[in-house]
């Protein structure tokens, strides 16, 4: 598998997270996107 460096981590005003109900929030805090957002997103060497 190949990766592209991405030198831009910055999120857009628009982007649809800012736009979730608590109740989706809340369903998305306690999914595995989050533990995967917080634990092996960072850890993906990109280089």
């Amino acid at each position: 598998m190949s990766f592209k460096v991405n030198s831009s981590q910055q999120i857009s005003f628009n982007d649809s997270v800012f736009s979730l109900t608590a109740r989706e929030k809340k369903a998305l805090d306690n999914s595995w996107a989050k533990i995967f957002a917080d634990e092996i997103f960072p850890n993906i060497d990109e280089e």
